[in-house]
């Protein structure tokens, strides 16, 4: 069922903005207008220029950190270890020691994130660690050292998250980590030109100016790294808003395109680190993810020391250094084959274990031989399997954590910062006492790397277990929905029930048993053979399409900003459900009733008269409309009854929950089809997950799409498609709190997914759909309710947990009157509407004051 403005805070644009709100809301409309060739062509372009001016500088940046971060393995080579007066484990701890301050700093940097352009902060972290880099050449005492170290870790640890948030501010969760992967590629060409400028330094610099070699190493790429950063604030793009190399139609549609992939949140929202983190770990796989990125990183430790180990090939200091070049470009560029074929093919785990097997193979040919053609073979096989196989990890952890956001990206931050503890011990592998064959080191680095291989397996059979079940259950459902009969079903529905209003007649008793079992275990039934002509109906549909053609100033002209009743107009993406915008534009109408007078209460402004459009622009509007909504209306205080007499109450019972007259909200409501660019696991969402606030629901799905989809008690989605004839009927929170949780209001979403608008003719255009909703008397209270429903039909209800929830709901929803809440929540969930007619209410609803209206 399409949600009730009711149900959730909405995000609506400030009213004293609205001339370039109108032009955005213009432009928005003209982009979601367009064909998906056309989308496809300008996601091609715009990727093309975005790739072009953004990746390049970035890996640049990310090649001077790691080189920077790294150049310590090249200076060893030099008089490092002798002028500082080191031995033994020192240079172990040296290159440790980094990695502590790189995780301290971590959680900080990302708070720093936020309130800080990203050009601007990229360049600053960069152009300090460049500064710290260039001073190790001063020290003159290990102790000196390790405090540089320390620094500069610290000083680097804001980089690659910071270089993370800028790319997500311009492609799409689908399309950024496989650009992540590109850009982690920066450190084999790091560890490539960091072997070439190692050797230029050490062989022609080496006392000149009386300064040592490894000095001049760290003066020279401290000052490339200052000097690049200078140019960050001129070639480094901020937001797609305020970037030149786009033209203004480039700009809006880069920002067009993310809005639909701003709020991952497809069920719960979570804001807090701790929410969060209780979401990541509540899911199993994390544990796994962890250790699987964690031994990764700890089979890489190798590349920390890789000049040293190219040295036992029994080369002179210049020479090892140019030997590590190839190693490293052959790297890079496997990388970027390996991470292109996975994207194509989907597969990581597959890939991951073939790149091991490569690294395992190196690690033994690497310790058991003394053969030096083998021994710079295998050298070649250890980074080019290790480091292409964490560049897809990465990607592997993204995507398994989809939704909501912060649930992901909790994953991401977690596995980044566990796994990255790997270095700070992983250095101690590889003692100088060990070499020159290095069999500690060689022979943990190829167990490490089989371990990671076994895990990739482990966590593949993980996902196709739970793809197995998953897909089983969506086949059960799919396969069940469309049966006519009732089936006895427990809570964990998995179709979708249909009743034959016409047995109300012919059968009343069985009807009424179905939709018992309807109301207690499902909360959703289709609805056959409803008593409202098909010619109504179809007459309806036609002018509500209509309507939605046309123009936007003539929509705007009854835009709900302009009724104190919340009735009108509202624009596309003007509501957001589970932090995320609802795809969708709609029309509010109600039973036509005069507005309240002055001296009754102020809720009570949630009725009054429509705004009508101009008969003009839709001639018949307003008879379809009347004509449709009364037919509606009727079946809808039938219902009343029967579900009454569902529950062994007598037929009257429920008529002192409601208004006399009633009235029934009519919405309209259209979902654009989506483009080619919003891929994901569900689609961009039509609403989010929610339950509707009132008695019942009627919906009119006016078109074929799917979409509607209705969540059982074990969380799986059930898909509600148009079945033709029928209307589909589903149970509010009104309803399930009067009757103590024995009615089950049911959570359910409209998901836009790309296959929803195709058809074997082709695509299918707009969705479009009509729920009327059945509210009750706004003057309802506690002590005006007495519903005496008989222990055997209490009894249907097992589950405690149930019984409790619907009596919270119950008290929350009927402390005071019913109007109340209902006021308040249009106030907040319409903040344009309660900025222009209720400034107070809506301040005060705001800063949670919710009882200020009795």
């Amino acid at each position: 069922m399409e949600k009730s403005a009711d149900e959730h805070v909405e995000f609506q644009e400030k009213p004293d903005h609205k001339g370039s709100v109108l032009e955005q809301d213009a432009l928005y409309q003209a982009y979601a207008s367009k064909d998906s060739e056309w989308h496809q062509a300008m996601t091609k372009r715009l990727l093309r220029k975005v790739d072009w001016h953004l990746l390049p500088f970035l890996i640049l940046m990310y090649l001077l950190n790691f080189l920077d971060r790294n150049n310590l393995s090249q200076a060893r080579l030099g008089t490092l270890e002798e002028d500082l007066g080191m031995g033994g484990t020192d240079y172990n701890l040296a290159t440790s020691i980094l990695f502590v301050g790189y995780l301290l700093m971590q959680l900080p940097s990302n708070l720093i994130l936020t309130r800080v352009r990203p050009s601007l902060f990229l360049g600053s972290a960069m152009a300090i660690w460049g500064v710290i880099s260039a001073c190790q050449a001063a020290i003159t005492s290990f102790s000196g050292l390790i405090v540089t170290r320390f620094f500069l870790g610290f000083v680097e640890a804001p980089f690659f998250p910071g270089a993370v948030m800028l790319m997500s501010s311009w492609y799409t969760r689908q399309e950024l980590s496989h650009r992540i992967a590109w850009f982690y590629a920066g450190s084999s060409l790091a560890n490539a030109f960091g072997g070439l400028i190692g050797a230029g330094v050490l062989g022609n610099l080496s006392g000149a100016q009386g300064i040592a070699g490894w000095r001049w190493l760290f003066i020279i790429e401290g000052c490339i790294t200052v000097g690049i950063s200078l140019l960050s604030a001129i070639f480094l793009p901020n937001y797609p808003a305020s970037t030149s190399w786009l033209d203004e139609e480039e700009q809006g549609y880069a920002q067009w395109r993310l809005m639909h992939d701003a709020g991952e949140a497809d069920e719960v929202g979570s804001t807090s680190i701790k929410e969060a983190l209780a979401l990541v770990f509540a899911d199993k796989r994390i544990y796994l993810f962890i250790l699987l990125q964690h031994v990764s990183l700890l089979s890489q430790n190798f590349q920390y020391f890789f000049p040293t180990i190219v040295q036992t090939l029994g080369y002179g200091n210049v020479e090892t250094l140019l030997i590590t070049a190839p190693v490293w470009i052959a790297t890079f560029f496997v990388s970027l084959l390996v991470t292109w074929t996975s994207g194509k093919t989907n597969d990581r785990s597959i890939h991951i274990m073939c790149l091991m097997t490569v690294s395992v193979v190196g690690g033994i040919i690497c310790t058991v031989t003394t053969n030096i053609g083998a021994k710079f073979f295998a050298m070649f096989l250890m980074p080019m399997g290790a480091v292409s196989a964490y560049q897809i990890i990465i990607a592997w952890v993204a995507n398994s954590f989809p939704r909501p956001l912060v649930k992901r990206s909790a994953a991401i931050a977690v596995a980044n910062m566990i796994g990255n503890t790997a270095s700070i011990y992983g250095s101690y592998m590889w003692p100088a006492s060990s070499g020159p064959r290095y069999i500690p080191g060689g022979s943990a680095t190829a167990a490490i790397a089989f371990l990671v291989a076994v895990l990739a397996f482990v966590i593949r059979l993980v996902h196709a277990h739970m793809n197995k079940r998953l897909e089983e259950e969506e086949n059960s459902g799919s396969q069940l929905s469309g049966l006519s009969e009732l089936e006895t079903r427990s809570a964990s529905f998995t179709s979708i029930p249909i009743l034959d209003f016409s047995q109300v007649k012919t059968s009343k008793s069985a009807f009424l048993e179905d939709l018992r079992d309807a109301l207690v275990n499902v909360g959703f039934f289709y609805l056959r053979n409803a008593p409202v002509p098909i010619q109504i109906q179809d007459d309806f549909t036609k002018k509500a399409l209509e309507l939605f053609d046309l123009p936007l100033e003539k929509k705007l002209e009854i835009e709900m900003v302009n009724s104190p009743h919340f009735l009108g107009y509202s624009r596309l993406c003007a509501e957001i459900t589970a932090l995320k915008p609802d795809h969708r534009e709609q029309f509010d109408f109600a039973t036509e009733l005069p507005a309240p007078g002055p001296d009754e209460p102020l809720y009570r402004n949630v009725v009054g008269p429509n705004q009508w459009p101009d008969e003009k622009a839709v001639p018949g509007f307003r008879k379809a409309f009347d004509d449709y909504l009364s037919e509606l209306s009727t079946l809808a205080e039938s219902f009343q009854i029967l579900i009454a007499e569902a529950l062994d109450l007598p037929s009257n019972a429920l008529d002192q929950v409601f208004d006399k007259p009633q009235q029934h909200k009519l919405k309209l409501i259209k979902y654009p089809a989506p483009t080619t660019s919003d891929n994901g696991d569900s689609g961009f969402q039509g609403v989010g997950p929610h339950k509707d606030s009132g008695f019942l629901t009627f919906l009119l799905q006016g078109t074929p799409h799917h979409g509607l989809e209705v969540q059982n008690k074990n969380g799986t989605w059930i898909s509600a498609p148009p079945i033709p004839g029928t209307l589909v009927v589903n149970i509010g929170r009104s309803l399930e709190a009067l009757t103590g949780g024995i009615c089950t209001a049911t959570t359910h979403r409209v998901s836009l997914r790309p296959e929803n608008f195709e058809s074997s003719l082709g695509s299918l255009g707009p969705r479009f759909s009509f729920p009327v909703f059945q509210g009750v008397s706004l003057d309802l209270s506690a002590d005006k309710i007495s519903l005496q429903i008989p222990d055997s039909v209490r009894s249907l209800v097992k589950d405690e947990k149930v019984k409790s929830d619907a009596e919270a709901t119950f008290n929350k929803m009927f402390h005071g009157c019913i109007g109340e809440g209902t006021f308040v929540a249009r106030v907040t969930s319409h903040q344009d509407v309660g900025q222009r007619w209720y400034p107070e209410v809506l301040e005060k609803a705001l800063k949670g004051q919710k009882d200020f209206l009795v």
